[in-house]
């Protein structure tokens, strides 16, 4: 019964890695198709096609916490775990791979953004809860943030005043159709397995939620990101990483708070999402001061996520 559900969670994530990978690739194409920067597409289009898994997990759990479940961990801990993975791992992984240059201007602009959402996040869960008018706030931050990005961005015009939907349109729809679908039944599974798990191995929701749904959920951010690398994109990287943590703060965890409010343990906010502010900072402080990350920086990185999961595993 036990190696079922083991089985099936790690089904989930691999339909929850499939789905995304499906949803990232049409969404890109269509966005490149339209003529939006490659900035942009990494900190809207491709983070919220990555970031899919963590806002359907999300989602899930706080419609079955309405049902009487308890998956408050669970979330949670996918949260922060994910954000860890993107922000620690992923871009510790790339930047040993190849030395990540960003103008100033952006790093102040979306860097200060990615401190400030996690920031946000910590204040909120000092009381134990967060609350419904707490997921409308995050939601708000996210949209004018959005919405700023946007006014940035120079659209290109169409050539001719009307295009045929073309047969490559229609398949790159269908792809993003078929990808919403696997992950919607995926994190379904992976979810109601977790949950299952943790309580047949007597271990913490969120053990479960950081180390094994946070990392599997982080496999996307990590194949875009050193493919970007690996051809040169480092806006398209960077963005993508900086994008998909402030999508999971405001929109997987703020949106799914509006649906059920998560009460959250104080040793939570003081000591993970205090870790993940602290982890977001000095990444933020390396492209400020230099406007790179460089191979010691990045190793620092590595170093800052193994030392998180350590501790979890120690009990923090």
């Amino acid at each position: 019964m036990l190696l079922t559900k083991i089985l099936l969670f790690i089904l989930g994530l691999a339909g929850l890695w499939v789905g995304s990978e499906l949803i990232t690739s049409a969404a890109t194409k269509l966005a490149k198709r339209i003529g939006l920067s490659e900035t942009f597409i990494g900190l809207t289009v491709l983070a919220i096609g990555t970031d899919f898994p963590e806002i359907m997990v999300a989602i899930t759990g706080a419609i079955e916490q309405l049902h009487g479940g308890e998956t408050t961990g669970l979330v949670v801990g996918n949260i922060v775990g994910s954000n860890m993975g993107q922000i620690a791992l992923v871009l510790g992984i790339a930047g040993l791979l190849k030395t990540f240059k960003m103008e100033k201007d952006e790093v102040m602009k979306n860097g200060i953004a990615l401190v400030a959402s996690a920031a946000l996040l910590f204040l909120m869960a000092m009381d134990g809860y967060i609350s419904r008018t707490d997921g409308l706030i995050l939601l708000g931050v996210y949209g004018v943030y959005f919405f700023s990005l946007q006014r940035e961005t120079k659209i290109s015009k169409f050539k001719g005043k009307v295009r045929r939907f073309r047969k490559d349109s229609l398949f790159t729809v269908a792809k993003l159709l078929v990808g919403l679908i696997v992950i919607f039944f995926a994190s379904e599974a992976v979810v109601h397995n977790g949950t299952e798990i943790a309580h047949s191995l007597n271990i913490s929701q969120m053990i479960v939620g950081v180390i094994f749904i946070g990392l599997g959920t982080s496999l996307p951010e990590l194949v875009v990101s050193i493919s970007a690398v690996i051809k040169g994109s480092n806006g398209l990287s960077i963005g993508n990483l900086i994008g998909s943590n402030l999508i999971d703060v405001a929109i997987a965890l703020g949106g799914s708070a509006v649906i059920s409010g998560w009460q959250v343990d104080r040793s939570i906010a003081t000591f993970d999402l205090a870790y993940l502010l602290f982890t977001s900072v000095v990444v933020v402080l390396f492209l400020l001061t230099k406007e790179t990350l460089e191979k010691k920086e990045s190793a620092l990185m590595l170093s800052l996520y193994i030392v998180y999961l350590i501790l979890k595993l120690l009990g923090f």
